[in-house]
């Protein structure tokens, strides 16, 4: 039917209690209705993908990187993920070169200047 709730979808969502789902707020008015998955990744609308969130939470879960913890009803609303540590596809790329192409250390096979 579309992204949006149908009437019956509507009535059940009021009937949970309107309020942010974000516990810390404490907004009631202008709620706005935000799939936890994406319509884009899975074009259902159901009930058990939905959350209340006012305009301000619902921008910064949207635009920013925040989430809402997983459940259901208020629960926390939690920060961007820190990004993954990039590993390197180059072998050996985590060594520092030393200066000028020295070793710090002497080896055995080389004689020492000291």
């Amino acid at each position: 039917l579309g992204r949006g709730l149908n009437a019956h979808q509507r009535t059940a969502i009021e009937a949970l209690g309107l309020r942010c789902s974000n516990r810390a707020c404490n907004k009631t008015i202008a709620l706005q209705i935000d799939h936890r998955v994406p319509y884009a990744h899975n074009p259902e609308t159901r009930l058990d993908n939905q959350d209340l969130l006012c305009p301000e939470c619902h921008r910064r879960k949207t635009h920013h990187g925040w989430h809402l913890e997983p459940g259901h009803g208020p629960r926390r609303f939690l920060p961007p993920r820190p990004p993954a540590p990039r590993l390197s596809s180059r072998p050996g790329a985590d060594q520092r070169a030393e200066p000028d192409g020295c070793s710090q250390t002497a080896r055995a096979d080389q004689p020492s200047l000291l």
